[in-house]
């Protein structure tokens, strides 16, 4: 199961928009790179710093079906928010919905991810 939520309630409609059945994770929500910089040094060694990873390194595309009400709700949902939580079952995440398509009930939407809030 997949929600998404506005960060702020008010607006048309619902606040809340919930993927239960008939969707697609497209990419993988554990996947991601770490910030790493490599450099030679004049000694002709090498330098090594990893600087972690984080959540807003990470992206997801989620494709399914909505009902008529839930796509409204959802649209709405984008075009008046800027952050969003994403609960996912690793957790519930801020993010953004960074696209947004409808064909006919058949949402696909592309999310990044900013930061985890609960695990």
């Amino acid at each position: 199961m997949i929600s998404i939520t506005r960060t702020t309630p008010g607006g048309e409609g619902y606040d809340v928009v919930v993927f239960r059945n008939n969707y697609k994770v497209a990419s993988l929500v554990r996947s991601g790179t770490a910030r790493i910089n490599k450099s030679k040094t004049l000694g002709g060694a090498v330098v090594v710093i990893h600087n972690g990873f984080v959540e807003g390194d990470r992206d997801m595309s989620v494709n399914g079906r909505l009902t008529e009400a839930e796509i409204t709700a959802l649209w709405d949902i984008f075009s008046t928010q800027t952050f969003v939580n994403i609960a996912i079952p690793e957790g519930v995440f801020d993010g953004v919905i960074k696209s947004l398509r409808d064909d006919n009930g058949q949402v696909s939407m592309g999310i990044e991810f900013k930061e985890k809030l609960t695990t």
